[in-house]
Formats: structure tokens, sequence, C-alpha cells
């Protein structure tokens, strides 16, 4: 029987990064503070109301069908159909090693979406820039082009400002 699998899944963003900077006093304070602002800036969903939102978007909702990454080895790949990717936040921040498994696992012509805590739901397949968008997020490079463009550019609209006469 063909059935849909939900996965819900709330990782860390930095992984790497913390497990690096155990037992290194200051590098794993810095890291602590970094990751408490990404989960922060990110304004992941609770578990509830991501659960709350799977029934409503698919009819076919089972609580007993919600796995996490650790029961991705036990599905029985060939009855599923599809697979719903349940991020708690926008882009699924540190979802990436769990999507990469689950799309190893699964069976050919099983269909992984995404409901992401926007209330959106797309395939996997077809999201674009999805590595690009995660990756400016995780970096803040494009916090840090703003600010820099900022800092380059107060001071000519200052002059362009003091040459019209304008206080």
């Amino acid at each position: 029987m063909a059935r849909t699998v939900f996965l819900f899944h709330h990782p860390p963003v930095y992984p790497v990064l913390a497990r690096l900077t155990t037992g290194v006093g200051l590098l794993n304070r810095v890291v602590s503070k970094l990751e408490a602002h990404e989960v922060f800036r990110q304004n992941a969903r609770s578990r509830e109301y991501m659960m709350n939102e799977a029934r409503a978007a698919f009819p076919e909702f089972d609580p007993a069908a919600i796995i996490g990454p650790e029961g991705l080895g036990s599905v029985d790949w060939n009855s599923v159909n599809r697979l719903v990717l349940v991020w708690p936040d926008s882009n699924g921040l540190g979802w990436a090693p769990v999507e990469k498994r689950a799309c190893a696992l699964a069976a050919p012509g099983t269909e992984i979406v995404v409901l992401n805590g926007r209330r959106r739901q797309f395939r996997l397949a077809d999201s674009k820039n999805l590595y690009l968008r995660r990756f400016l997020e995780k970096t803040f490079l494009a916090d840090l082009a703003a600010t820099t463009l900022f800092f380059i550019g107060t001071p000519f609209l200052l002059l362009i400002d003091a040459a019209k006469g304008k206080r």
C-alpha cells in the first residue's frame, strides 16, 4: 500500500563548528552565541505547530507516520510514495545531511516534498538556489554586504546633502 511518511527534525545550525570547538572555552562560547543568534533569526516553529500545519496541508497525515532522521533506515521505501520533510524554519538550515540521506534511501519515484515553517510546500527537486540561500544565511554575507554599502555610501550621501544646503 502506498503511503506518505513525514520527517520532522530540528537540527543545530552549526553542528561541525560546535564539535570542533568543544572544550575550547572562548571559541565554544562564540559558536554558542552564533548558534543562538541564528536560531533567533530562523524563527523556527514548534513541533506542535508544524504537526497542525501538516494535518491541514495533507489529508492523509497520520501522527504515527512521523519519523526522525534516525528512523530513515527502518522505513520500507518500496511502500512509500511520498516523503514530506517538515522544516520548522523557512529554508531548512541544518537539514542538508538529512536530505542527502533521505534522497539516497528513497526508492526511485518517491516524491520528496517540503512543508516549511512559513506554510509553503514545494518539491525538494524543484528548490532552486536552496543551498545558496542557506549559505548566505549561515555566513551572514548578505548582511555584511549591506552593512559595507551603508558605511561606504553614507559619507557620499552626507556630502550630497551638504552641497544642497540640507542639514
